[in-house]
C-alpha cells in the first residue's frame, strides 16, 4: 500500500511539473536587467531567471525561458544603478536579495552616491497588508538611526579626535537617512527617546568607542540592506534601497 502510495504520488508531481512547465516565460523585470548588465553581473541574474522560469525533468531549460524573448522590441533600462531603480517595482519579491545584490555591486563599481529620493509611505489599509510591513519596517529603521546618533554621544565622550572625526562624519549620513525616513513616514513616525541601549558594551576608552563605533556602523548597514531584500511596496523598496547604497558608496 505504501509503495502504491508513493508511486501515486510522483506521478501527480510529475503530471503537475509537465502542466506548470509547458510554457513558462522569463520574467520581464530580471531579464530587463541581464541585458544591460556586464558580463561580470550575469551568472546571478541568468541563474534567477531560470528558477523562476523553470526547468524540464532532464534539468534542460525550455527554449521559452530564453530572457532574450522577454526583452525583445521593448524599452530596456539604463545601466548600472539607476537601470534597477528604473524597474525595481515590478521585481519578484522573491528575488529582491539577488537584485538588492546587483544594485550594491554597481554602486561600489560606480564609485558615486546615489541620491536619497523623496517619498511618502502611505498609511496602511489594514493590520496585516504590504503597507503596514512597510510602515513598520520604516519606523524601526528611523529608530535604529536615532539610536546611532544617541550612540555618537558616547563615543565621542570617549574617543579620541580621529575616532571623533570619523563619527562625526557617518552620523552626517545618517542623519540624512534619518530626515528621509522621517519625510517618508510624516505624522507616523515615531519620536526620539531620551535614551537608548545596546547589544554591544559601552565604550571605556579610545579604541573600545572606535570599536562600538564600527560595529554599530556594521548593525545598521545590515538592516537597511535586509529592510531592501524585504520591502513590500514600490515606494518602500525604493527608499530603503536608496538608503541601502547610499550607506554603502565610498
Amino acid at each position: 500500500m505504501k509503495r502504491l502510495l508513493t508511486i501515486l504520488m510522483a506521478a501527480v508531481m510529475a503530471a503537475f511539473t509537465l502542466a506548470a512547465c509547458a510554457n513558462p516565460s522569463p520574467n520581464e523585470a530580471l531579464s530587463k536587467l541581464l541585458a544591460v548588465a556586464p558580463e561580470s553581473e550575469k551568472p546571478a541574474l541568468t541563474a534567477e531567471i531560470v528558477r523562476l522560469c523553470g526547468h524540464h525533468k532532464n534539468s534542460e531549460i525550455p527554449k521559452s525561458c530564453d530572457p532574450a524573448a522577454a526583452t525583445a522590441n521593448i524599452d530596456l533600462p539604463d545601466a548600472g544603478s539607476s537601470g534597477v531603480l528604473q524597474v525595481l517595482a515590478d521585481v519578484p519579491q522573491e528575488s529582491l536579495p539577488v537584485v538588492v545584490n546587483l544594485y550594491l555591486s554597481y554602486v561600489a563599481s560606480e564609485q558615486t552616491t546615489p541620491d536619497l529620493p523623496n517619498v511618502t509611505l502611505d498609511p496602511a489599509r489594514s493590520e496585516g497588508d504590504a503597507r503596514a510591513a512597510a510602515i513598520t519596517a520604516a519606523k524601526a529603521a528611523l529608530e535604529a538611526e536615532y539610536a546611532f546618533d544617541y550612540a555618537v554621544g558616547i563615543i565621542e565622550a570617549f574617543g579620541d579626535e580621529q575616532v571623533d572625526n570619523a563619527a562625526d562624519g557617518v552620523d552626517d549620513r545618517h542623519e540624512a537617512v534619518a530626515e528621509k525616513l522621517r519625510e517618508a513616514l510624516g505624522d507616523q513616525a515615531p519620536a526620539r527617546l531620551p535614551a537608548y541601549t545596546f547589544n554591544q558594551p559601552l565604550p571605556t576608552d579610545s579604541a573600545t568607542a572606535r570599536s562600538f563605533l564600527t560595529e554599530l556602523t556594521k548593525e545598521l548597514d545590515a538592516l537597511h540592506v535586509h529592510d531592501a531584500e524585504a520591502a513590500t511596496t514600490p515606494a518602500w523598496r525604493l527608499l530603503s534601497l536608496s538608503i541601502a547604497g547610499y550607506l554603502r558608496a565610498k
